[in-house]
C-alpha cells in the first residue's frame, strides 16, 4: 500500500468521526444558546413589570405626595389678542 492511500484511508476513517464531533459540539453550544435566551426573556419579563409597578398612576400619585407635590391650585386661563403665525406653505407636488 502506497503512503498516498494510507493517508487517504486515514482521512476517510477519521472524517466522520471529525463531523460528527463537529455536530455534537455545535449542537451542545446552541442548546447553551437556548437556555441563555430563556434566562435573559425572563429577566426581561421581570423588568417589564418592575416597569408597569412602578409607572403606575398610584405609585406616581405616592411618589409625588412623598417628595412634597399635590394638587395645583385653579387653573389660571391667559388669552392673546395677536394672531398665530401664517400657515407654512407646501410645494404644490403635494397637492397632487
Amino acid at each position: 500500500m502506497s503512503v498516498a492511500t494510507a493517508l487517504l484511508t486515514a482521512v476517510a476513517i477519521t472524517l466522520p468521526v471529525v463531523t460528527a464531533s463537529s455536530t455534537t459540539a455545535t449542537g451542545f453550544e446552541a442548546e447553551q444558546l437556548r437556555g441563555k435566551r430563556e434566562t435573559l426573556q425572563a429577566r426581561i419579563n421581570q423588568i417589564e413589570g418592575e416597569i408597569g409597578a412602578l409607572t403606575s398612576l398610584g405609585r406616581v400619585a405616592e411618589r409625588a405626595a412623598a417628595l412634597g407635590f399635590g394638587p395645583g391650585p385653579e387653573p389660571l386661563y391667559v388669552s392673546i389678542d395677536v394672531p398665530g403665525p401664517a400657515a407654512p406653505k407646501l410645494p404644490a407636488e403635494y397637492f397632487t
